[in-house]
């Protein structure tokens, strides 16, 4: 017994080690993976499972520099489904202004706040400038779908980790790894013509939508607009613009649609000043490969408008 005890024991403890050993090998690989794919644009948050938010602040952690800018923003910013080389913040690295794009698909200005700028404080990061997208079919659709819960407001969840390598360890996601290991997106480009689809109806806020979401849509615009302010001596805020055309052509209200980025506009206008961008002029068919989303044309477009906000 005593003999078959210690056999076990000392199978047991090198099972431990092996396995520990393999877990740290494998956090090791895919944290380096993923800095190696993704130096310029976050991976697909809503790929892995679990902590999003802390996935996001791990992220944020290893690859955010004082002397970069960060862009904060929706399924626009991140050009989802496409290359990140034809964002407007590859753009702005092409230029020479290092900018790291943390966006994510479905953000409005609560995620944005939670996930992004929170962390920043938490990790006493300070970008040289932090560019802003108000999505206002996000934002009118987490207020209806959310209320409340969906204020910016003044508190910040403690998403305080470690970089993607310690936050890997303490996180273990498997084979989860794999489905960011590499960028999915890579070398899908955008089309040259809007591609424009079946929109579902509940997609466009309704009028009674937007007034009764106007108050909280206001409130939270200036909210993430002081917040990046404390952050950041630079802040550029823009309205994700949309394509009215291709609204109309797919059976939509696009003087509805219009009279809405208008307000919103309006808003920004009224929080941020000069620091609000105006991308009115931006909405012409060249720009955008679907109703909502820029091409490369378009991306060249906004990058112009953005960069002399960021301070060299």
């Amino acid at each position: 017994m005593t003999l078959g005890f210690k056999y076990l024991a000392r199978t047991t403890v090198l099972v431990v080690v092996v396995m520990g050993a393999l877990h740290v090998t494998w956090s090791a690989i895919a944290s380096t993976a993923v800095s190696r794919y993704y130096q310029e644009r976050i991976f697909d948050i809503h790929r892995l499972s679990g902590e999003k938010y802390k996935w996001m602040a791990a992220y944020i952690k290893s690859e955010v520099s004082d002397e970069m800018a960060l862009a904060a923003g929706s399924s626009f910013t991140f050009l989802y489904p496409f290359d990140e080389a034809y964002t407007y913040t590859a753009e702005l690295n092409r230029r020479g202004i290092r900018t790291a794009n943390i966006s994510a698909t479905g953000y409005g200005a609560k995620a944005m706040h939670d996930a992004i700028l929170c962390p920043l404080i938490q990790q006493n990061k300070r970008p040289r400038a932090i560019v802003l997208e108000v999505s206002l079919i996000n934002e009118i659709a987490a207020i209806r779908d959310a209320g409340v819960r969906a204020s910016v407001g003044d508190h910040c969840p403690d998403v305080r980790v470690g970089g993607l390598f310690q936050f890997t360890l303490t996180h273990p996601l498997g084979v989860d790894w794999f489905s960011v290991a590499r960028d999915q997106f890579y070398k899908i480009a955008p089309p040259e013509k809007p591609s424009l689809g079946v929109v579902p109806d509940s997609y466009f806020p309704t009028a009674a939508d937007f007034a009764e979401a106007r108050p909280m849509l206001e409130s939270n615009i200036k909210s993430l607009y002081a917040r990046a302010k404390s952050i950041s001596d630079s802040v550029a805020m823009f309205v994700t613009p949309v394509y009215y055309d291709g609204v109309a052509v797919v059976g939509r209200d696009a003087q509805m649609v219009r009279a809405q980025f208008e307000a919103t506009l309006e808003i920004c206008k009224r929080t941020a000043g000069p620091d609000c961008l105006d991308t009115s002029a931006l909405i012409t068919e060249s720009n955008f490969a679907n109703i909502t989303h820029f091409n490369a044309t378009g991306a060249k477009a906004l990058a112009d408008l953005i960069a002399p906000k960021i301070v060299r």
